[in-house]
């Protein structure tokens, strides 16, 4: 008995703790740095992303809700994404990640 206690009790701080928005079944989009942004967003506490096309190269990703109290960077910075073969890059951001599909960029204010 007290090992079926114990088992479930693992299994439920597990569940509690499973990604938000990648998932268990997640698969890659090919893209390194828009797949890290993307887990690591997820690994913060973020329960839902908000994407806003700013250009047809630019998209703004930002949390959209979070678990209550968390204060991770991940979830309350404005990241950009930069498609390579589109456009200028967002000057106005700090520099974060490349590939070679993508630069993703961070706005810390």
């Amino acid at each position: 008995m007290k090992k079926l206690l114990l088992i479930l009790a693992l299994s439920v701080g597990c569940a509690a703790k499973q990604p938000q928005i990648t998932g268990p079944d997640y698969e890659s989009s090919g893209i390194p740095c828009l797949d890290a942004l993307q887990i690591n967003i997820d690994a913060s506490g973020c329960t839902q992303l908000r994407l806003e096309q700013v250009s047809p190269s630019i998209e703004k990703i930002t949390c959209a809700e979070r678990e209550p109290y968390s204060a991770d960077p991940w979830n309350m910075f404005e990241f950009v994404i930069h498609a390579r073969a589109f456009g200028e890059a967002p000057l106005e951001y700090q520099w974060m990640c490349s590939d070679p599909f993508v630069d993703v960029y961070v706005n810390m204010e």
